[in-house]
This record gives C-alpha cells, sequence and structure tokens, in this order.
C-alpha cells in the first residue's frame, strides 16, 4: 500500500461511522418554555445552537443537580463571559424565555434508542430526547412511582400552566412524553436507567396444550 492510500485510510478510520445529520424544528412561544432537544447537537456550544435566533432569546436557565452548591446554571446572549451555561445537550431540559414567538431549527443526529440516564435524589430537569412519543409508564418502565418517585411534570408552553403526571392516570394532566418537551422528575433516590422507545410488554399468556402418551393421564418413559 503506498503511503497516499495508507493515510487516506488512516483518516477515514479515525473518523468513525458517519451518522446522517436531520433537522428538527422546535416551536417556542412568547416568555418560558420548558424543552429538551430531540438531536445530538452538531455543535453543542450554546452559542451555536441558539445562534440563528439569538436576538429573540432573553435567557437560559438548566438545573444541574450534580452542583450542591450552585445547581443553577444560566445563559444571556451577548454576556457570554458572564454565563456559566456553556452548551445544550440532548436528554437535559432547559428553561428559555423568548421575546417573541420563534422557531428554533436544531440540526444534528438522532439520539440512540434506550439511552441511559441519571436521576439523582429530588427534583431533576429533563428533556425527552426522542422524536416519537412515548407512554410514561413505558418510558420509566425502570422506575415504580410511589417508591422510586414521585411525579412528572411540565410546562405548557402555551398558557404558561404547569401541569403534572400522577398516579392514578385520571388525575394526571398528560402520560406521555412529547418530543422537545422538557420534565421535571421528583425522585426519592437516586438512579440510572435506560430509557427509550422499547418495544411494549406482551401480556397475553400463551395459548395451546401438551398431549402426553396419546391423552393417557401417566406415562412410564420419560
Amino acid at each position: 500500500m503506498n503511503k497516499r492510500a495508507f493515510f487516506l485510510l488512516a483518516i477515514l478510520l479515525a473518523s468513525g461511522p458517519a451518522f446522517a445529520q436531520e433537522t428538527y424544528d422546535i416551536q417556542l412561544k412568547y416568555g418560558d418554555n420548558l424543552i429538551g432537544l430531540p438531536l445530538v447537537p452538531v455543535d453543542s456550544n450554546i452559542s451555536s445552537v441558539l445562534s440563528a435566533i439569538s436576538t429573540q432569546v432573553k435567557d437560559v436557565w438548566e438545573f444541574n443537580p450534580n452542583d450542591i452548591d450552585d445547581p443553577w446554571k444560566h445563559y444571556q446572549p451577548g454576556k457570554e463571559e458572564y454565563s456559566d451555561l456553556k452548551q445544550m445537550d440532548a436528554g437535559k431540559g432547559y428553561w428559555i424565555n423568548v421575546k417573541t414567538n420563534v422557531t428554533l431549527r436544531l440540526t444534528g443526529t438522532p439520539v440512540p434508542e434506550n439511552e441511559i440516564v441519571s436521576l439523582k435524589e429530588g427534583w431533576n430537569v429533563a428533556g425527552w430526547p426522542y422524536q416519537s412519543s412515548q407512554e410514561i409508564n413505558a418510558a420509566l418502565c425502570a422506575l415504580s412511582i410511589g417508591v422510586d418517585y414521585d411525579q412528572v411534570s411540565r410546562l405548557n408552553n402555551i398558557s404558561k400552566i404547569q401541569e403534572n403526571f400522577m398516579i392514578p392516570p385520571a388525575v394526571s394532566d398528560f402520560t406521555v412524553l412529547d418530543p422537545a418537551k422538557g420534565y421535571c422528575i421528583y425522585m426519592y433516590k437516586d438512579k440510572t436507567i435506560r430509557i427509550g422507545l422499547l418495544d411494549p410488554v406482551d401480556t397475553t399468556p400463551p395459548q395451546g396444550f401438551i398431549l402426553i402418551n396419546g391423552g393417557y393421564m401417566y406415562t412410564n418413559t420419560t
């Protein structure tokens, strides 16, 4: 193999597999919005993610329960040097305040199914990272409500009213996790789980029968 061919092969191997980029439009309404990113951004730097709408953004907040002393991280366009929120990632939730109705066009790659998420005791703010909706009971099937967590809440970005998922479902405002939405989850304990678009659990019992020795009740052979 000549040097040029070897050099090109080395570049291809180092770059890893290629994933097709996609775009997703997140509709933001005047005032506060609680959102998540349903794609892994090409550039996760917050200034890059919000570059096309930066003039319409007042500020962005993230709640990081791992930072006990200073859990609230803040970003304000034009004042990056004073901002401690530096990037936006899929799977996290963000409070974003905008000056007018505006569309955030996100460019990136899909999040792999069955993503691992670490939740801390107390409040967590997470974003549903997929482009398909899923029932909360299925998405959080690794958790038991009342044992591992208490409730899931979201902000209705249009009415600006808090909505809650609780047991029994009849008293809940919603029962599904939707793309590009952020959710507040109250945990009783630290848990690391997989969330994703899992196949539904088959609860139908098997059908059929076993015939022994031509229908006799007993047999002398194994």
